[in-house]
């Protein structure tokens, strides 16, 4: 049986995996592995989830664990282990933080965007299409103006983080 309280806080993760344009079952799965610390299996997952919240909007099948496994894997929030062989099993990354995570895949994203940008400016001669050259310049300023400021967030975020962590510890 699972209490009000961690069945709302299993609403709202899933809610807000939702605002960010992802399933559901991911912010579910990250709160599971919040919650009850260890090793996972898909099926393990899947049955779990379906014990906690039986009446789910979205299946909570072993190919929907799947898929959204793969996807908290790209952004880090979990890690597998095992192999196709005997089977994987996953587990909360150590640094898992969903927003975090996704931030640093902002960053990544927009740095091979600005590469590509980058790549146009010096293959072609930009003199000759004032437009486009503008165009370019703008897209390399705005995004690299938005990876300063998600670096900043995310900076403050550990700082703030660590500093929480270390104020807890020392009133134990």
């Amino acid at each position: 049986m699972i209490s009000d309280a961690r069945k709302q806080f299993f609403i709202i993760m899933g809610e807000n995996y939702k605002k960010f344009g992802y399933p559901s079952l991911g912010g579910w799965i990250e709160t599971l592995f919040m919650l009850e610390l260890g090793y996972w299996t898909q099926e393990n997952i899947s049955k779990r989830l379906t014990e906690l919240l039986p009446e789910a909007d979205h299946p909570t099948s072993r190919a929907s664990v799947n898929r959204a496994i793969k996807l908290l894997e790209i952004y880090g929030v979990i890690v597998k282990s095992g192999s196709r062989k005997l089977g994987y099993r996953y587990r909360l990354a150590p640094s898992a933080n969903m927003i975090i995570n996704m931030f640093q895949q902002f960053i990544l994203n927009n740095e091979s965007f600005i590469k590509e940008l980058s790549f146009i400016k010096e293959q072609y001669n930009l003199d000759n299409d004032q437009t486009l050259k503008k165009v370019v310049d703008t897209q390399i300023e705005g995004y690299t103006l938005f990876n300063q400021i998600l670096k900043k967030v995310i900076e403050s975020f550990i700082l703030e983080r660590g500093e929480l962590e270390s104020s807890l510890t020392e009133n134990e």
